[in-house]
């Protein structure tokens, strides 16, 4: 069998492993020590260079700080009646510190509804007033006052915008905590109140804890099947397990630099124990044959990392490869998380060539120990596993099981034909969170596009006739098709920049929305502001949401050609082969797009939704098809 330089790497580890194991212990402490010292912390912040809503935002920060920080919202309404969905009656006319939406029409007869008794009219005003103590809070909306608020006709159902002097980032979980308590005392049987908003998405964000423990759980099931024995089962976890937890300390101490992401983490963590462990399975598996054909175990440490371990080098290389393509979309927060990403597969990669050679030279010949039973007696008894009587049976009928192969393949790829990709909004939450249930009420109550509001943010070079122009804006805006209701435009202290609200009559999964936005931004803002100075630009979640759809779609074939032309190049350097890497790049092609097929026909048709508990089908988050590709292309 040929020695090469992995097998000498191997062999180092397995019989040096006191020293080496030494020095993965004071690299593992420093990068700890690092990392406590570095104290770096993840955060949401996010920007999409060149986009107009990023345009949007940055003209807030500078000329509008008051009304740029996080923002929640208090949804109030009572329990003794049904809301129902709003019509005549609902108008634009909101004031305040910030935009707002449509509150009831002033002048409206007296209303007769629950929320118009003045028992729960000082309650909600009670509530009102005990958010306005809150640290941080800048502005508080009333729905009685017409003031950054709104009320339904009958007077069932209303909600207050709560703004806050900071970002959201720098508001964190412990806000959404104090608001959740600040409420939680003036609820009452006949008063529901909810909150909503980007502030209380934090609640509601899962963290992956509980799915990485039940993913160890399944992967140690799959290894002690596999791998026939208790010991060898528990070798690739605990490597990988290793390589992951100082991958993510080296994302910690990369964080003190650059912004990364809060899910950054999680990601690199599932990815990481994905690559970790099947990394590790490969070496210790191969270990095992050699051990059991009678070979020393220091040498059949060298000949596994000789072997296995170099696919190990050439797999990790891969999805190094296809993480780093995601560069191509130019989006900073995909572009960091894709670095985290591929520190925790390098470390993964290191990790499996050279620690684990130091454990299984500990182990020596007692790799088989713990034995199941009749698991895994295959590898001792000389009988053929189930998996290679299939290779045999299928390789007899080669071209008859490739044409059903690629045919089953291309039938689960057809629904990807109509991916949609789309923001993730609150009605995918469950039914227990305040969020979706305030989400439900406000939709129900007033219309779809409460929940999904865009933003117009216009700079006015000449404050003296900058005014008229924008007046004229907000009313050809309010008459454009989509748009149920516009507030008044708020101009800044200086003059020269100026917001208003625009609720349009569709959902931000909806692709009336998306149709909505680009309306506004081809037709009606350069038709309005033509000739006058004026330049008018499209923000808030939604229309954020549009630019990075467009962004990614826009992209996607750029990124897809440019991991598997650099893929093709590694592969076939590695196998010395054109047809191999063509396999590949075509295999892979074909699996991907099922997985997008399956993709699309559970989570946005819906079909078999309930058995993995997904509570509603709507478009696909727009960062999922790209980390799908990167991750599936690298490992296959």
């Amino acid at each position: 069998m040929k020695k090469g330089p992995l097998y000498h790497i191997g062999l180092f580890c397995g019989k040096r492993r006191w020293l080496v194991l030494v020095v993965w212990i004071v690299i593992a402490l420093s990068i700890g020590v690092i990392h406590q010292i570095a104290n770096g912390q993840e955060q949401n912040t996010f920007s999409l260079p060149g986009a107009d809503s990023q345009t949007a935002v940055d003209l807030l920060t500078k000329n509008f700080p008051q009304v740029s920080g996080g923002g929640a919202q208090v949804v109030f309404h009572a329990t003794n009646s049904a809301p129902t969905v709003s019509g005549p009656g609902v108008a634009p006319g909101a004031t305040g510190t910030s935009p707002g939406a449509a509150p009831v029409t002033p002048g409206a007869p007296t209303p007769t509804g629950p929320l118009a008794d003045p028992a729960m009219a000082a309650q909600i005003e009670k509530t009102l007033a005990q958010i306005k103590t809150l640290p941080n809070v800048l502005a508080v909306g009333d729905p009685y006052k017409l003031q950054n608020g709104a009320i339904n006709p009958d007077f069932t159902t209303a909600f207050a915008n709560i703004t806050y002097n900071k970002s959201l980032q720098d508001l964190g979980q412990p806000a959404a905590e104090k608001l959740v308590d600040a409420v939680k005392p003036f609820a009452t049987s006949g008063l529901e109140i909810e909150l909503g908003g980007d502030l209380m998405q934090s609640l509601d964000t899962p963290t992956g804890t509980s799915s990485e423990i039940l993913g160890i759980l399944a992967a140690l099931i799959i290894l002690l099947i596999t791998l026939g024995s208790v010991v060898a089962m528990g070798l690739p976890v605990l490597s990988a397990l290793i390589g992951v937890g100082l991958g993510v300390q080296l994302l910690g101490i990369l964080a003190r630099f650059v912004s990364v992401p809060t899910v950054a983490p999680e990601v690199a963590i599932m990815i990481g124990l994905g690559v970790g462990i099947d990394y590790c399975l490969f070496v210790v598996n191969r270990y095992k044959g050699f051990i059991s054909d009678g070979m020393d175990p220091e040498e059949a440490i060298g000949y596994a990392i000789a072997t296995a371990g170099r696919a190990v080098v050439v797999a990790g290389s891969t999805v190094v490869v296809a993480l780093l393509g995601l560069l191509v979309i130019e989006i900073p927060a995909v572009s960091t998380m894709s670095y985290g990403v591929v520190i925790v597969v390098l470390v993964s990669i290191l990790s499996t060539i050279t620690l684990l050679p130091v454990i299984l030279g500990f182990i020596g010949k007692n790799i088989n120990k713990g034995a199941l039973g009749f698991v895994g007696r295959h590898a001792t008894s000389g009988k053929k596993s189930w998996g290679q009587r299939w290779a045999r049976v299928i390789t007899g009928k080669a071209v008859p099981g490739l044409l059903a192969g690629v045919l089953i393949l291309l039938v689960l790829a057809i629904p990807a034909l109509s991916i949609q990709l789309g923001p993730q909004d609150s009605s995918d939450l469950p039914t227990s969170s305040t969020v979706r249930r305030a989400y439900d009420l406000i939709s129900t109550s007033f219309g779809p596009g409460y929940n999904s509001p865009l933003l117009v943010v216009a700079q006015v070079p000449d404050p003296a006739t900058g005014k008229a122009a924008v007046s004229a804006l907000a009313a050809d805006v309010s008459k454009a098709q989509g748009v149920v209701s516009v507030s008044p435009p708020l101009f800044n202290q200086s003059g020269d920049t100026a917001i208003f609200t625009v609720i349009p009559d569709s959902s931000a999964e909806n692709q009336a929305t998306a149709q909505l936005v680009h309306r506004l931004r081809d037709d009606v803002f350069p038709q309005v502001t033509q000739g006058t100075n004026v330049s008018a630009h499209l923000g808030g979640l939604t229309a954020s949401f549009v630019d990075i759809d467009n962004r990614i779609s826009s992209r996607l074939i750029a990124f897809i050609a440019v991991v598997i032309g650099i893929a093709f190049i590694i592969l076939a350097i590695a196998f010395r082969s054109i047809l191999i890497p063509l396999k590949a790049a075509i295999f892979n092609l074909l699996t991907i797009g099922a997985a997008y097929g399956v993709l699309v026909a559970i989570f946005q048709w819906g079909w078999l939704k309930d058995l993995i508990g997904v509570t509603q089908a709507g478009p696909i988050v727009s960062f999922v098809p790209p980390m799908i590709f990167a991750v599936l292309f690298g490992l296959s």
